[in-house]
């Protein structure tokens, strides 16, 4: 990128807006950060925690959260940083992100973040998913380790769920075929990778495959849904308590 273009980074005007998600003692709002340049756009909506916690704890939520945003922005502008623009490109880079909350309580916070750059002269936008849960009791973020028992087979038993899962849905959108079967095999394959997008949802584990993971661009990020009752035996302490509350985002 030009000095130029690198100069009207600095000083761009980022934008902040808030619109509420939920009402309550505990809620989500949206944070937007918008940018536009010659060269690119940014639409980013930022989960944003506000309610009755103590406030470590809503600081140490939202300050993870913003991080995330903010490191988004700064990967996408490094990426495009050196690009040679063509003058005579009508198309600009572009970065939105995107987020779902999933469960919001005075006990967890889970939410899935979409994030899609699209870099100029490219065929398509890249997408990927992005998971934040966070046990509002415990006062830490949950990684998937914390919700299973190290001691057993956890990601054999997600893998094989997930496998089946997958082609059934495949088969019932007739999306299936046969060399199908062995990406969704080693997109879904048992390694901590592969489930890295996890999202806790009304007593259910929700496991997000970006697109290429387990089948091809045009269908998307798929998702699983795998409920308490199929995974109580490898499930921890933790994870059992989490996914033992009804816990459903209203609209």
């Amino acid at each position: 990128m030009n000095k130029h273009i690198t100069l009207a980074v600095a000083t761009s005007c980022i934008l902040l807006s808030c619109s509420a998600e939920k009402d309550g003692s505990v809620f989500v709002v949206t944070d937007t950060i918008e940018e536009t340049q010659s060269a690119y756009s940014i639409n980013a909506k930022i989960p944003h925690l506000k309610g009755n916690l103590d406030t470590s704890t809503l600081a140490d939520i939202n300050d993870r959260l913003g991080k995330f945003g903010k490191d988004e922005r700064t990967k996408f502008l490094l990426e495009i940083e050196n690009m040679f623009v063509d003058p005579g490109q009508s198309q600009k880079s572009g970065l939105v992100i995107r987020f779902e909350t999933k469960t919001v309580s005075a006990n967890l916070l889970s939410i899935v973040m979409e994030v899609t750059p699209y870099i100029a002269g490219a065929a398509h936008p890249n997408v990927r998913t992005e998971s934040f849960a966070y046990d509002i009791v415990m006062k830490k973020q949950l990684l998937l380790t914390d919700m299973f028992n190290t001691n057993t087979k956890y990601l054999e038993r997600l893998s094989e769920l997930s496998i089946k899962q997958l082609i059934d849905t495949s088969k019932k959108n007739n999306t299936y075929y046969e060399a199908k079967l062995q990406t969704i095999k080693q997109g879904a394959a048992p390694k901590q990778d592969n489930f890295k997008t996890f999202a806790i949802q009304d007593g259910s584990l929700i496991i997000s495959f970006d697109p290429y993971q387990v089948g091809p661009y045009a269908e998307g990020v798929q998702t699983v849904t795998l409920k308490r009752t199929d995974i109580t035996d490898v499930l921890s302490n933790q994870g059992r308590k989490l996914l033992s509350e009804s816990q459903i985002v209203e609209d």
